[in-house]
């Protein structure tokens, strides 16, 4: 029943996010391919039920979620048939971001224009270009590493330039496929297959930020997360080599580099310590949804309680309702009338899971305790 639910859910979630196609999008795919004008329509009718497709919002987060619990609790259970639907989200539109479109123009920038996009502004071909409607960030350089450059390449490189849709969805099913490449190689690494089920394929916010919003956060985390399953094997070297390449996607990662300088009994130590330092950064310095993705850098090394793991759970379907639930309702990104502070939120997650974590006696809990 729940399964059946969850699917549900996946797919109401690809249908959702079609409602918010930037119309620029819609108007430069109409001069090609005059049937995809039905997408105005669909766009109109999301600006003006804007509080159905609210609470059309949080009640997938809220079964999502209750699914994700539920999935935490089960023993000897496989979920292979919904982890594929769970994959097939990548052809959503990225309704929640743009930040794939600067990802795409940048590669075009070193394809089609052959220029350095680390010192030409994407804004001097905003007279030539029509991506550049609806890409953000156009008066600054590329901020990303090379490496992430190099992969956003590849499908320019096997579609060409001026093939937008074959450019979009190439980049997030590459996206889904590392996304289930990390999430076997999860499979593979824990006893407890529940919890990665769990933390990573049934996560509405991974599932919403890595695969529909199409976010670069997928390949850092799945090359840190390689080179962790690399020192863990005693390959020092290749391991250091591929956390590089981790922070050549997305600067983020170089957080932990301390792990390559402890004995291997206090790296869970530091897991459950970053996972704590990124929640309260966050919630001093606010951000973006997928800043949260952050915190998968360390969960799958942090040996968590379930209790814990299922406080992070609700903590981060919370944000994902109330950073977007307003949106979606208000169009807008601040001074939300239904909620006006909500900072306060922002503190819940990293309180209840110190707490929860490290209220019993400082002592390490050997993992076959762990419940």
């Amino acid at each position: 029943m729940w399964g059946v639910i969850e699917i549900i859910c996946l797919i109401s979630l690809v249908v959702f996010s079609y409602l918010w196609v930037d119309p620029a999008v819609t108007l430069m795919l109409a001069e090609t391919k005059p049937e995809l004008k039905v997408l105005i329509e669909i766009c109109n009718w999301g600006n003006t039920h804007r509080q159905l497709a609210f609470w059309w919002w949080i009640a997938v987060i809220i079964l999502m979620l209750g699914f994700q619990l539920w999935v935490l609790n089960q023993k000897k259970r496989e979920w292979k048939k919904t982890g594929l639907v769970v994959l097939l989200t990548a052809i959503g539109y990225p309704f929640l971001s743009r930040d794939i479109f600067g990802y795409l123009f940048g590669a075009k920038m070193v394809w089609q224009y052959r220029v350095n996009p680390y010192t030409v502004m994407p804004q001097v071909f905003m007279d030539k270009d029509l991506w550049l409607k609806f890409t953000y960030w156009v008066d600054r350089t590329y901020i990303y590493g090379g490496v992430f450059l190099a992969y956003s390449l590849i499908p320019m490189v096997l579609f060409g330039g001026n093939r937008f849709l074959l450019n979009l969805f190439g980049l997030k099913l590459m996206n889904a496929v590392l996304f289930g490449l990390i999430g076997v190689g999860l499979l593979r690494q824990e006893e407890d297959k529940a919890r990665v089920w769990s933390y990573w394929w049934f996560n509405p916010l991974l599932i919403i930020e890595l695969l529909i919003n199409g976010h670069n956060d997928v390949l850092m985390l799945g090359l840190f997360l390689l080179a962790a399953g690399w020192l863990k094997k005693k390959k020092f070297w290749g391991s250091v080599g591929i956390m590089i390449a981790s922070v050549l996607v997305k600067y983020a990662s170089v957080i932990m580099a301390p792990l390559w300088f402890l004995k291997e009994e206090k790296r869970e130590w530091l897991a459950k310590t970053m996972i704590l330092v990124i929640l309260v950064f966050l919630a001093i310095r606010g951000g973006h949804s997928w800043y949260y993705t952050w915190i998968f850098l360390a969960v799958p090394l942090a040996n968590l309680k379930k209790s814990s793991l299922a406080i992070t759970e609700i903590f981060l379907a919370g944000v994902l309702i109330l950073k977007y639930g307003g949106f979606i309702w208000f169009n807008r990104w601040t001074n939300i009338p239904y909620l006006p502070d909500y900072s306060w939120f922002y503190w819940l997650g990293p309180v209840a899971l110190g707490w929860n974590e490290w209220r019993r006696s400082p002592v390490t809990i050997k993992t076959s305790d762990r419940s």
